[in-house]
């Protein structure tokens, strides 16, 4: 049987497992975000840095975990309400992080669509299929489903449902990678898809020309069986 020290002391240890806890999703959540960033920067910095609400969002949840921190080491971390007032300050702090990953990726995911429907505009159906085989049977199918999948991802969102926080994170983030990839393929297959278009262009100048030749042609001959028939 439990002595009143040892109850107390594993209530203690319980609390200080449910903080550490709280933590660890925030870390977790934060260097996801952090990574976004990077990918955002990359993808249009100008774009980016015009969008200040994953900023804000960082800033609020940097004050919330200093505060926490601050209670934990220079104040009282021994008594419920020590433990309830620190476990608050990094709830808070994981929900703005919690915005901030949304807010980036929601952002990312629109840029990409964008920049892929606009890489391909002006390349018909026999261009792109010529350069990227596999487009029609199974990148662009993804990447319609993928639409979806992000309104999906986006309309059941929720702070409240705790651990599953990360699973949702890590799922958009899998979803946005192949958004990378997807982009990355039509990047790659630009050569080859400007190659394809100008030897359709020279193929359809060439057949104008042939036909220009051959009413010239046609005409030249008919004036000068005219000519001889007088």
């Amino acid at each position: 049987m439990n002595t009143p020290d040892q109850l107390i002391f594993t209530s203690v240890k319980e609390k200080h497992l449910e903080v550490d806890a709280t933590l660890k999703h925030l870390v977790k959540i934060h260097n996801s975000a952090k990574e976004l960033f990077i990918l955002a920067e990359e993808l249009d910095a100008e774009g980016f840095s015009d969008f200040l609400q994953p900023v804000l969002e960082i800033r609020h949840s940097m004050e919330h975990v200093v505060r926490g921190l601050y209670h934990r080491l220079f104040e009282s971390y021994e008594k419920d309400a020590d433990f309830d007032y620190i476990r608050r300050c990094y709830e808070k702090a994981l929900g703005h992080e919690y915005r901030c990953f949304f807010d980036s990726a929601d952002w990312i995911s629109v840029r990409y669509r964008e920049k892929i429907i606009k890489s391909l505009k002006g390349f018909d159906a026999e261009c792109i299929h010529g350069a990227i085989p596999n487009w029609y049977s199974k990148l662009n199918p993804r990447a319609e489903a993928i639409n979806k999948e992000i309104a999906d991802i986006r309309s059941n969102k929720d702070i409240s449902k705790g651990h599953q926080v990360v699973d949702e994170i890590e799922h958009y983030q899998g979803v946005l990678s192949e958004l990378t990839s997807t982009y990355e393929v039509i990047q790659n297959s630009m050569p080859s898809l400007i190659e394809l278009r100008s030897k359709q262009r020279r193929k359809f100048a060439g057949k104008i020309v042939g036909a220009i030749l051959l009413a010239i042609l046609s005409a030249t001959i008919g004036s000068v069986v005219t000519a001889v028939s007088r």
